[in-house]
């Protein structure tokens, strides 16, 4: 087992390597500022990732609460640090800190020590987890950020779901998301309500949880309109109008998505060549370096590049899988936050360059262009082969 661990890290490794590469390439066909930026914040990240790796997961353990009351305050003090709409970073020296990047590794390490208090997990501790959650969100979601409050949640729920927390409390968790998507259109709300309803019946649930379950269906479906009328920013709105009828709004709106499409169909099978992107060159495509990098490079490179891409990052995901086998429920979560970070930062990422989901600012790993994501991959990458140094 142990070796085929070490297959699956070394594994990680070379993708991770060749992923970063690639941006870099990348990066350097758009602008050279953008390359050698990206280097600087390369080498922090390295050495960020190698002191974590020299830091007993004991210790961790011990610090993670700590540590995340840190990153709390940092997100407190980020609202302060702009007069801008949008507050996110923290100004030092050449560098920005994105202190809601940090969040998510702090929260995979309180999540993951919260389920590793008690042999067997408890409703009270998934309460506990989830407000500590909710926390964290609500602050990003002030900053606004709605995109990345809505990791921490997807991070919750997939360390909850793997560690095999009592199924009656992730049903909520899974019904919350679906009214929210499903409020759209009436007879959609009425397929969720009754196929909820049929399913905890043959699942044997008790009334009272069957109940609680439809009440919060249409409690989430009834409030999502008034959410969107009153909670949304402005650009939050035109994000998802623009998703929703991008022909209609191809000039205004729509100018990203429209364009993406462009680049990534005149890309072809092969691409047009390595700084040959007619999109990007032309600065058609905005944020070719951080939202759009995989358009980008799929204009360049083609099907077959992103095909390429989207193989490499399907087995990184895979192999981190692999590492939860036959591991303690502590090592198994933090494992299982980190599947989750990357999965969905990789999902809504493509998803998005693809126009199946609205562009919500969230990086690609290991290749957009940016200082705290690409240092809190590099410490998750470490907290991999400490895991396996541990359990030797």
């Amino acid at each position: 087992m142990r070796k085929n661990k070490q297959f699956y890290l070394i594994g990680i490794l070379i993708i991770a390597i060749i992923i970063t590469l690639v941006g870099l390439l990348e990066l350097s066909a758009i602008k050279d500022i953008f390359f050698w930026g990206q280097i600087q914040r390369l080498i922090l990240a390295i050495v960020a990732g190698m002191l974590f790796y020299l830091l007993p997961f004991k210790n961790l353990k011990l610090l993670s609460y700590v540590f995340h009351v840190l990153i709390l305050i940092l997100l407190v003090v980020v609202l302060f640090s702009s007069h801008e709409d949008v507050k996110r970073w923290i100004p030092i020296g050449f560098f920005n800190i994105q202190p809601s990047e940090f969040a998510k590794l702090s929260l995979i390490l309180v999540i993951s020590r919260i389920y590793a208090e008690r042999e067997k997990i408890k409703n009270s501790q998934v309460l506990k987890a989830l407000l500590v959650t909710m926390l964290t969100a609500a602050l990003v979601l002030i900053e606004p950020d709605l995109a990345t409050s809505v990791t921490y949640f997807f991070i919750f729920f997939a360390i909850t779901y793997g560690v095999g927390a009592p199924r009656e409390i992730l049903i909520p968790l899974i019904l919350v998301p679906l009214s929210a998507l499903f409020s759209i259109h009436p007879l959609l709300i009425v397929i969720l309500f009754v196929g909820t309803f049929v399913y905890l019946k043959l699942r044997n649930f008790s009334p009272f949880i069957i109940l609680i379950n439809l009440f919060l269906i249409l409690t989430v479906s009834l409030s999502t309109p008034i959410i969107w009328k009153k909670g949304l920013k402005e650009y939050q709105k035109q994000r998802l109008t623009a998703f929703l009828a991008p022909e209609k709004y191809k000039n205004r709106e729509a100018w990203q998505i429209y364009q993406a499409q462009i680049a990534l169909g005149s890309g072809g099978l092969t691409g047009k060549g390595l700084g040959k992107g007619t999109q990007k060159g032309l600065a058609f495509l905005p944020a070719a370096h951080t939202d759009f990098i995989f358009t980008s490079f799929g204009e360049e490179f083609g099907f077959l590049g992103t095909s390429f891409l989207l193989l490499l990052y399907s087995l990184f995901l895979v192999f981190i899988l692999k590492l939860t086998q036959r591991t303690g429920r502590y090592h198994k979560g933090i494992l299982l936050g980190i599947w989750g970070y990357f999965f969905y930062h990789y999902a809504l990422n493509m998803a998005a360059n693809v126009s199946l989901f609205p562009v919500a600012g969230i990086p690609l790993p290991f290749m957009t262009f940016g200082g705290s994501h690409i240092i809190v991959e590099f410490i998750m990458l470490s907290m991999l082969f400490r895991i396996l140094k541990e359990e030797a």
